[in-house]
């Protein structure tokens, strides 16, 4: 106690499951986002950023569309390679004030035979 991530800091479940499954296309976006809000961003007034990490631009582009067309997101920012998908929680307080709280990501597995582009 008290409970604790067992993946956290220099390393994201994201970036585990693409270094076991190279050829699979790993795009996190909405962990810790409430389920509620994570659907329907207008929950919660005021405008709001979502961010995507993914070494696939096809699959993130998948994921775009779906954060934006069937969940509302309107402000979506790429931050990069996988790699990027640890330790943005702590940067989010002083990058992104009031837009914080709905600013963060999980993790959406998209198993797909193609190959990722570089």
């Amino acid at each position: 106690m008290p409970p604790t991530l067992f993946v956290s800091n220099d390393d994201s479940l994201a970036e585990q499951i693409q270094r076991a499954f190279p050829s699979v296309r790993v795009v996190k976006t909405l962990n810790t986002t409430n389920c509620d809000v994570m659907v329907d961003p207008s929950r919660v007034a005021g405008a709001h950023t979502i961010f995507v990490s993914g070494n696939d631009a096809a699959a993130k582009a998948e994921v775009h569309e779906i954060l934006s067309t069937w969940f509302g997101w309107k402000d979506i920012i790429d931050l990069g390679d996988i790699t990027t998908a640890c330790g943005t929680e702590s940067l989010l307080p002083c990058g992104f004030g009031s837009t914080a709280p709905l600013a963060m990501r999980t993790s959406i597995s998209k198993w797909s035979d193609e190959p990722r582009e570089a």
